[in-house]
């Protein structure tokens, strides 16, 4: 009889994780100060330039369009020549796009299609960043990492900054989007491993500091008083699982880290994984020493540049922090979406697909609102909005 009953109680602790994590995508969190969003209400003028943000888009639905995807691409009839689509890495799971005669090519190019399909017709400008995904289909004879995607983008929308960074390269690449508005544009993989080792720099405080980053305070010390956006793959700040966060349900299935069907229960032992992650075992991950390196570097390059807006993608989910006189924005839901924890510093999150939308108004004020599909996407929800900068100068 005792075994039935344990039989019983882990079917019915199966039970209750499936039903909460059904129930955690349903409504989204917001803090305090930041309930009453809906009573916002941004300027009736159209926008002088709008940012569309998704990131993590590389596994759509290839059987019909992606909900994500779809919402985004009837968001763009409305835009204007303006505007811009920012994918913000991870183009293309599980290992980027390999060269021509590999094996997964034919899946790679039809999954990053689905994101071109998505911007067809768009008047603004279509711009892809790099992920640690998108990295992963290098090897030891290509050291340019995202060679063959940035090849296959070229040729489906013709435009010369249609990747960014160049090369390879770890960046930064900067356009001056307007007068008042610049992109700033980061390889974060590249910086979060070519920063000089943490221990290094501990033994040796004056170890001299790369080129990037010199560059890096260079630039954003030019365009202090400008709208400034800066976007990479990595987020500063996340309360996802990159963030070293993790469910209880990821504790007690961690197989489903393998396969989303692995719904076996592993007590105890399961936890070794997430509790490795929080404690910075993963360089792909906020705790690990690298990532904190990079965080740090990007904070203190920007120290001076009042309201600037970081978008990332990474976490596939909806986030927004506002720390330091800066905005964070985590839009990594384009065709995932995973758990998220409340809380933790964040003024908003929610475990849904969705993408976000920066808007820079002539006046100077800046609005960020998040979006989830609903049913097939065809139709949308706005899940949270803020008003990021008033009307006056950024500085």
């Amino acid at each position: 009889m005792s075994f039935y009953n344990s039989i019983g109680r882990v079917v019915a602790l199966v039970a209750l994780v499936l039903l909460f994590n059904a129930c955690g995508s349903v409504k989204p969190y917001m803090a305090d100060d930041y309930e009453e969003w809906q009573l916002l209400e941004p300027p009736a003028d159209r926008p002088a330039y709008t940012f569309y943000l998704i990131g993590d888009a590389g596994k759509p639905d290839l059987e019909v369009q992606e909900p994500t995807l779809k919402l985004l691409n009837t968001h763009l009839r409305d835009a204007n020549d303006q505007s811009m689509v920012i994918f913000l890495g991870d183009n293309i799971y599980e290992e980027g796009m390999p060269a021509l005669n590999h094996k997964h090519r034919s899946k790679s190019e039809a999954r990053l299609y689905e994101s071109v399909k998505a911007v067809e017709g768009f008047p603004g400008a279509v711009l892809f960043i790099p992920g640690n995904h998108d990295w992963y289909a290098a090897n030891d004879s290509l050291t340019d990492g995202p060679q063959y995607e940035r090849e296959y983008l070229y040729e489906k929308l013709g435009s010369e900054n249609v990747f960014l960074p160049k090369d390879g390269k770890p960046g930064p690449a900067v356009l001056n989007v307007s007068n008042d508005v610049v992109l700033v544009v980061l390889d974060s993989y590249r910086w979060v491993r070519d920063l000089p080792n943490p221990k290094e720099k501990k033994k040796n405080p004056n170890l001299p500091e790369p080129d990037f980053q010199i560059e890096l305070k260079e630039i954003m010390e030019s365009h202090i008083g400008k709208r400034v956006l800066l976007v990479a793959h990595h987020p500063l700040y996340t309360n996802g699982g990159h963030g070293g966060y993790s469910s209880f349900a990821e504790h007690l299935f961690p197989l489903r880290v393998i396969n989303k069907k692995l719904w076996i229960p592993i007590p105890v032992l399961g936890s070794v994984l997430p509790l490795g992650r929080k404690l910075g075992g993963v360089i792909e991950d906020t705790p690990h020493k690298r990532y904190k390196q990079y965080r740090n570097v990007v904070l203190e390059a920007t120290e001076k540049n009042k309201d600037l807006v970081y978008a990332a993608g990474h976490e596939h989910s909806l986030q927004f922090f506002q720390k330091h006189s800066k905005h964070f924005i985590v839009s990594g839901a384009g065709s995932k979406s995973s758990w998220v924890r409340k809380g933790k510093g964040a003024a908003f999150n929610h475990i849904s697909k969705g993408f976000s939308r920066l808007d820079v108004y002539e006046n100077g004020e800046m609005w960020v609102t998040y979006f989830e599909p609903t049913g097939d996407g065809t139709e949308g929800t706005i899940v949270f909005r803020w008003k990021l900068a008033d009307a006056k100068d950024a500085n």
